[in-house]
């Protein structure tokens, strides 16, 4: 089964920061949680209509389908990116002055479109980004981060090398895996794209 996966992973408790930071981009995600306590491999693959909200080692994490967060119709036709990686782009200004005091990355693992992707925010601005559709480097900007080399050829190689590079970064792949999610359902502000599976 392909993978479906779109993090947000900022350094420090933002729980709440990122649950504004949601709405500001157009996706609220209520009062309170649906569900508590989910194990994260419940949400692990992307395949569900709603997202998991944790702190884990030092990071609040945000996991969920590769459709959370995206843009409106409005902005998908106003740009030329493909519209998964679209999502990039309409996040990037709220992403960059929400990492004006902390680190901050967003990433998208996408199987059936083969849209992967990373981006580094830090001191206000977006440091790195590097995005893959199909196989093709479509954004390569910023300085390479030192890990990346490591993970090079798993880039390329499986679908879940994003994700793992992603983890490298921040939270190790055990630790998620063993930690639990309150789980959000995201009210959509703006009409979503056609290929949003919900």
């Amino acid at each position: 089964m392909s993978l479906h996966v779109a993090a947000l992973l900022a350094r420090g408790d933002a729980r709440s920061e990122v649950i504004a930071l949601c709405a500001q981009v157009g996706c609220a995600m209520g009062d309170k949680p649906v569900r508590s306590a989910i194990p994260f491999d419940d949400l692990r693959q992307g395949d569900t209509n709603d997202c998991g909200l944790a702190f884990v080692r030092d990071w609040t994490v945000l996991w969920g389908h590769s459709g959370l967060l995206s843009p409106s119709l409005d902005f998908i036709a106003r740009t030329p990116d493909p519209q998964i990686y679209a999502t990039a782009e309409h996040l990037a200004p709220a992403l960059a002055a929400f990492s004006e005091n902390r680190e901050v990355y967003f990433s998208i693992s996408d199987g059936t479109t083969g849209t992967y992707g990373l981006d580094r925010y830090a001191g206000g601005r977006r440091a790195r980004s590097l995005w893959e559709l199909e196989g093709e480097v479509i954004r390569d900007e910023g300085s390479p981060l030192s890990e990346e080399a490591r993970f090079r050829q798993r880039l390329a190689a499986s679908e879940w090398g994003m994700i793992e590079l992603l983890c490298h970064l921040t939270v190790p792949y055990p630790a998620l895996e063993q930690s639990s999610l309150d789980v959000w359902r995201i009210a959509w502000v703006k009409s979503r794209p056609w290929w949003r599976p919900w």
